[in-house]
């Protein structure tokens, strides 16, 4: 059964993971929403419910540079699922409209 409560966005991009667990290291995102992004990475990392800090750029909307709070929700042989907590409401907004910005680029493009 489906959990999310927004949209996935197919993304690619570098992000920074940063846990008092897992240390610090580089990932990179397959997907994306307003509620959290899957990140392939050594799951071995971190369990289940680990809080960690993910930095990560998106070119389009106000703020390009975001650094948010998550827990992990999900592990997966590739990486892991994670959801972002305590999003700001200036951070929400930035986001769903890079979000939305970087999928009318996806569609004009194909």
């Amino acid at each position: 059964m489906e959990k999310r409560r927004s949209s996935r966005r197919l993304l690619r991009r570098e992000v920074g993971l940063e846990s008092s667990r897992g240390g610090a290291h580089t990932a990179h995102t397959r997907d994306m929403s307003l509620g959290g992004m899957f990140v392939e990475t050594d799951p071995q990392n971190l369990p289940p419910n680990a809080s960690v800090t993910v930095s990560f750029t998106l070119p389009n909307g106000k703020q390009n540079v975001f650094v948010l709070e998550a827990a992990v929700v999900r592990r997966a042989p590739n990486g892991l699922g994670l959801m972002f907590l305590r999003m700001a409401p200036d951070a929400i907004r930035d986001l769903s409209e890079a979000l939305a910005a970087h999928h009318d680029e996806l569609a004009e493009a194909s």
